[in-house]
């Protein structure tokens, strides 16, 4: 609606809403915060239906309209600025042409190519998400995985490696050809070592889990 009609008209002004125009061939939107204000209309079979419109200075240049006399033969033409311009929004609920709808409320109008579906759709104010953390302590697991206690190997409990090694030292000690000669002490084993297979494979499918 023109800015001009709506102070003569003196239609109260509801809030401000962003007006987006895709227009050729820019390649931008143009932005516009407007004004809006709603109107009542009283259509021919006695309803009303209400127009939500946005009021701008200048919507469009000097329209060539025609005018009609009582016979319906084209009687004058003159160019003219319009007070209000219907969108597609609102175009086809104010067309009466006895068109389909879909479940959506849009409009089923067909064209010479094929059926081309249009109308005005909800807007989505809100939006809710939902975000989802999950927090795991992956080096304290690969730490607890190469321990050797957690796999069951373990030194005995009466051997103190010090006491041994200084056993070692005090029996192997001895001074040959200008130096002193001593043996490095080595653990001595009954048998053949366990690779602990079964165990080692329990714990990797308990950490993976």
């Amino acid at each position: 609606m023109s800015n001009k009609l709506t102070q003569e008209l003196n239609l109260p002004v509801i809030l401000r809403e962003l007006l987006m125009l895709h227009t050729f061939p820019a390649r931008n939107s143009l932005k516009y915060y407007l004004p809006k204000l709603e109107v009542t209309l009283h259509l021919c079979d006695g309803t009303q239906t209400k127009l939500g419109l946005k009021v701008m200075d200048e919507m469009t240049s000097e329209l060539n309209i025609c005018f009609k006399n009582k016979d319906g033969a084209l009687a004058a033409n003159q160019f003219v600025k319009p007070g209000v311009l219907i969108g597609v929004d609102y175009y086809w609920e104010l067309i009466d042409l006895n068109l389909d709808k879909t479940s959506e409320g849009l409009y089923v109008v067909p064209t010479k190519l094929e059926k081309a579906i249009t109308g005005k759709i909800e807007e989505c104010d809100a939006v809710h998400t939902t975000n989802m953390v999950a927090c795991y302590d992956v080096p304290d697991a690969v730490e607890s995985f190469w321990n050797l206690k957690t796999l069951g190997i373990t030194d005995p409990p009466n051997t103190v490696d010090d006491d041994e090694a200084l056993k070692q030292f005090h029996q192997t000690l001895e001074f040959r050809d200008n130096r002193y000669i001593v043996s490095w002490p080595y653990r001595n084993f009954t048998g053949p070592v366990s690779d602990n297979y079964f165990l080692c494979y329990s714990r990797l499918k308990s950490v993976l889990n």
